[in-house]
């Protein structure tokens, strides 16, 4: 499926590049953007989440906010994402691709506020 999409002309992937079909999505993007939030910050996140749709405050998006896998999901979080975002990120700079860090809620608002700007796409 990702195969596909990355052969239109224009695309954007939503998620984490990190699994079966990451070196396609890396090698047929213009730009890359990497989260640099905190495995911490992205488990409480998680649970905050969890919560919010589980109390009905929140509606659930995807999957994974209809389980609480704590274990799995901490584990992926603190042990095995900071692996794979690693290796990620030196593939995509071996490739030099154009690698935008994203460190912030308020940079991502700035940056698409930006695009839309120059490019009228938002």
């Amino acid at each position: 499926y990702i195969e596909t999409i990355v052969q239109q002309p224009d695309w954007i992937i939503d998620g984490n590049a990190f699994g079966k079909d990451k070196e396609a999505r890396i090698r047929s993007a213009d730009h890359i953007f990497i989260f640099t939030m905190h495995p911490l910050m992205a488990l409480l996140h998680h649970c905050r989440r969890f919560l919010f749709v589980r109390f009905k405050l929140e509606n659930p998006v995807g999957l994974a906010n209809k389980a609480f896998e704590f274990w799995k999901y901490g584990r992926y979080t603190l042990v095995t994402l900071p692996r794979h975002k690693q290796r990620a990120y030196a593939f995509a700079k071996t490739l030099g691709k154009h690698i935008v860090f994203i460190h912030s809620f308020a940079q991502i608002d700035a940056y698409l506020n930006n695009v839309a700007e120059h490019h009228a796409i938002l």
